[in-house]
Parts: C-alpha cells; sequence; structure tokens
C-alpha cells in the first residue's frame, strides 16, 4: 500500500493539507539546523592548509662596542631557511587529503540529516494514519456502546453487557490518547527539523529492491567511508613527512651593513652573508614518526570497522526489506464490511457480545498492521538508502541546488 492510496494526492487522511517529500527535504537543506552543521563542515575543510617548503625572516640588528676602539655596526638583512627533507611538500599533500576528507564529510553530514528527516516523515506519517485507524476504531466502539445501552434499557441485553461494553470504550480511549500523543511528537521532530508547520507528509512511492551485489558494490561511494580513506591517506603522507622531517634544515642569511668608527665618524657601507645547517635531534623525530605511524594506525582501524558497520546495516536492510516485499495484504477483507456483517449477527442473536468486540479488535488491528508493514517496508528501503550513500535522483537535485 502506498502512502497516495492511504492519503491522497493532496489531503491527509484527517483532511489536512500535506507536504509531499520534496518540500520537507527543501526545508530541511535550507533551513537553520541543516545551514549550520553544512557552514561547520565546509569550515572544517578549509582549515586544512599546505605548509610552504620555504620559510623567510626579515631582520635588523644594532651592535654598539662600549671599549675604547668601540664602533658601531648596523645590520638589516634577510634569510631564507628550506627544509632538505621536503617535509613540508608530504605534509601539504596530506593537508590535501584532509581537504578533500572534509569535502566528502560535508556530503555526509548532509545525507545524515536528509537519512533523519525522512525517517522522521515515515514516522510522522504512520502515526497520523494509525491514529486515524484508532479513531475509526473508536467510532464503531462508541456506536456500539449506544446500541447495546438502548437495548439494556428495553431489557433486550443485560446490564452486564451494556457495562461490559463501557468499559472496552474507555480502555480503547487510553490508546487513542497514546496515538494522538505519538503523533504530537514526531510532528514536533519533523516541524523542528523543517521549520515550519507540517500537518501531514505525502511520502515518495518505494523504490524497486536493487539486487544484493549492488548494494554491496554501492558502499564503495559512501561519503563517510571516501571521508575516511582520505583521511587514512593524509595520515600516510604524514608518515612520510615525519621520516623526510629527520634531514638538516638550510638556512642562508643575507643582509646590508654600516660599520661606523668610534668618535661617530661617517658609517661605511658593507654585506655580509652566511648560512647554517639545522641537525633535528635523533630522540625527537623517532617519537614523532611513531606518533604519525600510531595515527596512520588509528586511521586505517577507524576506516575498517566503518566498511564493516556500513556494510552488515546495509545487508541487513536489504534482509528486512525482502522479506516485507513477499508479505501480501491486498487479500485482506473489507474493514468496514467485516464490522457490519458482524453487528448484523449480533443484532440477529447469531454472535454473542464479546465475539463482536473480538471483531471490532480485529478490524482495527487489521488497519494497523497495514501501516505497520508499510512503515517498515519504507524503514527498510530508507536504511538501505543511508547504508550505501545512494541518494534518490531527486534528493541529489536537491542537494546540488541548494550548493550553488
Amino acid at each position: 500500500m502506498s502512502a497516495c492510496l492511504a492519503y491522497g494526492p493532496t489531503v491527509a487522511a484527517h483532511g489536512a493539507e500535506v507536504l509531499s517529500e520534496e518540500a520537507l527535504i527543501r526545508g530541511l537543506l535550507t533551513g537553520a539546523v541543516a545551514s549550520s552543521e553544512r557552514e561547520a563542515s565546509a569550515a572544517r575543510a578549509a582549515s586544512h592548509l599546505a605548509p610552504s617548503p620555504v620559510q623567510a625572516d626579515v631582520a635588523a640588528r644594532h651592535e654598539e662596542a662600549r671599549g675604547p676602539a668601540g664602533a658601531t655596526t648596523r645590520v638589516v638583512g634577510a634569510s631564507v631557511t628550506v627544509d632538505l627533507g621536503l617535509s613540508p611538500l608530504w605534509e601539504g599533500r596530506a593537508a590535501r587529503l584532509r581537504g578533500r576528507g572534509g569535502e566528502h564529510e560535508l556530503r555526509a553530514v548532509a545525507l545524515q540529516s536528509v537519512c533523519e528527516l525522512r525517517r522522521g516523515a515515515v514516522e510522522l506519517w504512520a502515526a497520523d494514519a494509525s491514529q486515524v485507524a484508532g479513531a475509526h476504531a473508536q467510532r464503531r466502539l462508541d456506536a456500539l456502546l449506544a446500541a447495546v445501552t438502548g437495548l439494556a434499557g428495553a431489557g433486550e441485553a443485560s446490564g452486564h453487557a451494556r457495562d461490559r461494553t463501557a468499559l472496552s470504550v474507555a480502555v480503547h480511549r487510553v490508546v487513542v490518547a497514546e496515538q494522538g500523543g505519538a503523533l504530537a511528537a514526531w510532528r514536533a521532530r519533523v516541524e523542528a527539523l523543517v521549520g515550519r508547520p507540517v500537518p501531514g507528509v505525502e511520502l515518495w512511492p518505494v523504490p524497486p529492491l536493487p539486487t544484493l551485489e549492488e548494494t554491496s558494490a554501492a558502499l564503495a561511494d559512501h561519503p563517510e567511508l571516501e571521508a575516511l580513506r582520505a583521511y587514512r591517506d593524509a595520515e600516510a603522507r604524514a608518515v612520510t613527512a615525519a621520516r623526510a622531517d629527520q634531514l638538516p634544515d638550510l638556512t642562508v642569511w643575507a643582509g646590508r651593513r654600516w660599520d661606523a668608527p668610534p668618535a661617530g665618524g661617517q658609517a661605511t657601507p658593507g654585506f655580509e652573508i652566511g648560512g647554517t645547517l639545522g641537525v633535528p635531534w635523533t630522540d625527537g623525530g623517532r617519537a614523532t614518526r611513531r606518533r604519525s605511524a600510531a595515527d596512520q594506525a588509528s586511521a586505517q582501524a577507524r576506516l575498517v570497522r566503518a566498511e564493516a558497520e556500513r556494510m552488515a546495516a546495509a545487508v541487513g536492510a536489504w534482509e528486512r526489506a525482502d522479506r516485507l516485499r513477499r508479505i501480501d495484504l491486498g487479500d485482506a477483507p473489507d474493514p468496514d464490511a467485516l464490522w457490519g456483517a458482524a453487528m448484523e449477527r449480533y443484532a440477529a442473536g447469531e454472535a454473542s457480545l464479546d465475539e463482536l468486540l473480538q471483531t471490532a479488535a480485529a478490524v482495527e488491528q487489521g488497519a494497523l498492521s497495514r501501516v505497520a508493514h508499510e512503515r517498515l517496508e519504507r524503514l527498510a528501503h530508507l536504511d538501505l538508502t543511508c547504508a550505501t550513500g545512494r541518494l534518490s535522483p531527486r534528493v541529489e537535485a536537491l542537494l546540488e541546488e541548494v550548493s550553488r
């Protein structure tokens, strides 16, 4: 059963206007919650800057001797330091990979937000449909109580039958109240994400179920896994950078100088040039390499775990969807016709009150089971989509539109 069969294309079962999934997702992506998450992810992605392999400094120096042959020297010059191991080049490659991982993470955040909203939309639809089924059942029980009360007043039914029916009506009112509370809770949650009132929802049709092989192949493109691969590769470049950092740094200095004789005579211009070779401490370099190797191993472990978890989630969702699509509820009897026939049998004395109340419960449960079946099937397909990261073309188009 599709959402349109339950609600109709333009109005919800309770008569309110509905919003399509596309309108909900558009509201989410342009709303404050998703926008702030995208801005934070984009800032993290842009924060990875590649260091320069060359460092330049400008300095000035003044020397003044205080002895009898004292003189003054003023120097203005510049120095350039070059890492002979070219570790900044490897660090730059690591930074670019981290930036690429941040871009994939930005998409993963958007995917998570869309999945959260769509799950909420399914739950809102199911809660709405369940509340409608409960309200219909309550009206049937209220009508039954009125009929039994009338029969009891005419002496054609016992007071016990009237009280038994009244008890069932009172108990069921609690069920309806609980259904209404669940509906209000899911509506509030979806409205908080979308930033606008959501009286009802119209869900997209359930897509065809891909094969298990197609599902497994789609996992490789999940943005979360792509981000973790980029971070792992970045840590590998960081290890190479730590090894290259063990080579010395060469600093070359050149400057213009003015030497003045004692007693304040005229300064004589000249120049100076020099260089230094900085040798790194071996023990400190070993510790840096070990830390980089540990970070690389941790990144690899996170990737392996995420791949296993995504595979388990995708296969589990596929199995659920496959089982649910094999269930056919199309041959179930019409609830109103079944209830009408039960009432006629009770009026004719062919059925007891307990049998009639059991029929009322069975009719309601039949309506709720249809809602539950569609809810479970939709959630299974949604979990499959979110586990593989393969969004529908409609959602992809919305993401592209919002990112421009």
